[in-house]
């Protein structure tokens, strides 16, 4: 991602147990939170690393890497991530 945006983009790392409060607080509805956090895990694990065609076949389409996504929307990422000013 910072590759895209052209500056770091800091991480921060939220365990499974702290993100559903912390997804709460955000006013992410239930059962989101619990849901997303689980995926999150899934996704640590390696459950969505290899496609294995089905996807395409159901979609009728190919498999678009996600890489390729974001450097396809880097115009949009890298204003997203602009500096705001304060100033007016």
């Amino acid at each position: 991602m910072s590759g895209l945006v052209g500056r770091p983009v800091p991480v921060l790392d939220v365990s499974d147990d702290a993100y559903p409060p912390a997804a709460r607080a955000d006013g992410i509805a239930e059962p989101m939170p619990a849901l997303l956090a689980a995926h999150h895990a899934a996704v640590r694990g390696g459950w969505f690393d290899v496609p294995d065609g089905g996807f395409a076949e159901l979609a009728g389409r190919p498999v678009v890497r996600l890489e390729d996504v974001l450097a396809a929307h880097a115009g949009v990422l890298r204003a997203a991530a602009a500096p705001v000013s304060t100033e007016g």
